[in-house]
């Protein structure tokens, strides 16, 4: 019988610790959404649909965003049509499925989705999706917290085109204005500097956080 490698080795640390294995309070819920993630993730790319349909009665749409970052990591050759799919058969609702797509960082999948998004709520915006109330900047947040360079720049850019930086403000001050920290307590460097070039364009305090950039720079 030919071994079939550990998928879970093909997930970045950061997300493994902070989204897939972490704890729920209730021990018996910890076992079921840690057995159902584990199978999801060591499931052959051709089976996968099936037993995240199976799996959603389990895990509802908050475990079953968690177990949507393990498998999208851990199958990389799913196309983002797949992945998608994958999101509707798991049941994830709407912010679930924008949390975890700015977890995982593919700019082309994220873009699908909110376009997917935007045709079933044409009231709707990108804007909104991104930085309104109704998803308290939650994309932007974990793109920034889980250091997706691409996705953190492709939403940011359209940002920074508009006359009024009222947007640009918004999203930059998501989490109470610790995205920056965030991002630097988890050394992503890239993100980092970034942010703090975007901070001196909108004429914000850059000094400490140019500081910050630079500590990191020299411990790569």
């Amino acid at each position: 019988m030919q071994h079939q490698p550990d998928r879970s080795t093909r997930i970045p640390t950061q997300v493994l610790l902070g989204v897939v294995w972490k704890s729920p309070m209730d021990p018996y819920i910890f076992q079921t959404v840690n057995q159902c993630t584990y199978v999801l993730i060591q499931c052959p790319a051709d089976q996968l649909r099936d037993r995240a349909r199976e799996a959603s009665e389990v895990l509802g749409s908050r475990y079953g965003g968690d177990a949507w970052v393990a498998l999208a990591f851990s199958h990389p050759e799913c196309d983002d049509q797949t992945l998608l799919l994958l999101m509707e058969d798991l049941g994830l609702e709407s912010q679930e499925m924008f949390r975890a797509a700015a977890i995982f960082g593919k700019t082309t999948l994220f873009e699908m989705l909110v376009n997917q998004h935007l045709r079933s709520h044409p009231s709707e915006s990108r804007e909104s999706i991104v930085c309104g109330d109704d998803y308290d900047c939650a994309v932007f947040r974990y793109a920034t917290m889980y250091g997706n360079i691409d996705l953190v720049r492709s939403l940011m850019e359209p940002a920074l085109q508009l006359d009024d930086s009222t947007y640009a403000r918004t999203m930059i001050s998501a989490n109470h204005g610790h995205v920056l920290a965030i991002a630097s307590e988890h050394r992503h460097v890239a993100v980092v500097e970034y942010l703090s070039w975007v901070l001196g364009r909108l004429g914000l305090e850059v000094n400490m956080l140019s500081a910050v950039a630079t500590e990191l720079s020299l411990d790569r």
